[in-house]
């Protein structure tokens, strides 16, 4: 459904958000 789209795409941004950083920590 269209709402679980929207979900997955929030998702995805919050991941490409945060894997920079959590990457920049772990390094």
């Amino acid at each position: 459904s269209l709402r679980l789209v929207m979900l997955l795409l929030r998702l995805v941004m919050l991941l490409a958000a945060v894997l920079p950083l959590a990457l920049s920590l772990f390094r």
